[in-house]
């Protein structure tokens, strides 16, 4: 998949400059630091071992947010209004890892910055939050939310506080797939609507492929629900401009209706418009409510974006 390309180093150390006027206005504390080391494997052996520097705060075992992220895989990027967004995979933007010998003091910030996850959703840290270095201008986080962020987590794990290390075994979260952000979620479990060429080759497990062809275009999608759904609809869409140069849009025909178990996949044959969609997905969650989605172009990274929508 593509992903959004980073600014460039000088407009990257413009923001970061930015965003630590920001955070040079809010409550900052002197707190006590103790230098560790971290090893990552991946649980099913996809890549080598790598180490990297973190360090341990109030009892957490905290790394700097760019250099864990690169570790496994994937990206910060300027989300703008001083937030920053976790990518999996992306351009790597040059950066310095910052490491620390010996205990010492250090001036602190705990969440002053906005940081996203995969999905562009706001991140709710746990202890200690996301940690903000005053004299370093980066922020560290705990290895779980930092892993949390692109839907991964640790399957085990060895600390050895007293020798400065710690040992972790991760893999993807049940029921994401690997290295593509979710389209959305249903009943909390992730579903996805990739280009099949983009997710066929990181799906595993399924054993049916259902193909539906809408006759508007040759472009193939894979719909998948890892927990699977059990109603599920596409439908036309036609659209009318209000005064204000915004869209209304209308549900029209219901051109497929469809159940899809764990181990399927809708391929869904249709154009994937740069500009005003002309299809939607709509499912139905647990407590019988449906929610719609506009299937289009994502010019960003050049995926499929579904978004949100109320239709008439």
């Amino acid at each position: 998949m593509m992903f959004k390309k980073c600014t460039a180093v000088l407009l990257f150390l413009v923001l970061v400059a930015a965003s630590s006027a920001f955070a040079l206005a809010a409550e900052t504390s002197s707190e006590l630091i103790t230098p560790n080391r971290l090893t990552i494997r991946w649980q099913d052996g996809r890549e080598a071992d790598t180490a990297i520097d973190t360090f341990r705060i109030r009892g957490f075992n905290v790394a700097q947010l760019r250099t864990l992220t690169q570790a496994v895989g994937g990206s910060v990027a300027d989300a703008g209004n001083g937030a920053y967004q976790i990518l999996l995979g992306g351009e790597k933007a040059p950066f310095a890892p910052i490491s620390f010998e010996g205990e010492q003091t250090v001036r602190v910030q705990y969440n002053v910055t906005k940081i996203l996850d995969v999905t562009g959703r706001t991140t709710t840290p746990s202890e200690p939050g996301w940690v903000y270095l005053v004299d370093y201008m980066y922020n560290w986080g705990s290895i779980r939310d930092v892993l949390g962020a692109m839907n991964l987590e640790i399957k085990s794990y060895l600390d050895e506080p007293g020798r400065g290390r710690t040992s972790v075994v991760i893999g993807e979260k049940a029921g994401f797939i690997s290295g593509i952000p979710p389209s959305g979620y249903l009943d909390g479990s992730p579903f996805y609507a990739q280009y099949a060429a983009d997710i066929d080759r990181s799906l595993k497990s399924v054993k049916r492929v259902i193909i539906f062809n809408d006759g508007m275009g040759e472009e193939r999608l894979w719909i998948h629900f890892p927990q699977g759904t059990s109603k599920a609809y596409i439908y036309k869409v036609d659209y009318e401009m209000q005064d204000d140069g915004s869209f209304v849009f209308i549900k029209g025909k219901t051109l497929k209706s469809f159940t899809l178990a764990s181990t399927d996949v809708l391929e869904y044959v249709t154009v994937v418009p740069e500009g005003i969609p002309v299809s939607a997905l709509g499912i139905v969650d647990s407590k019988g409510k449906e929610w719609d989605y506009l299937i289009g172009y994502n010019g960003r990274d050049g995926g499929v974006n579904l978004a949100p929508v109320e239709l008439k």
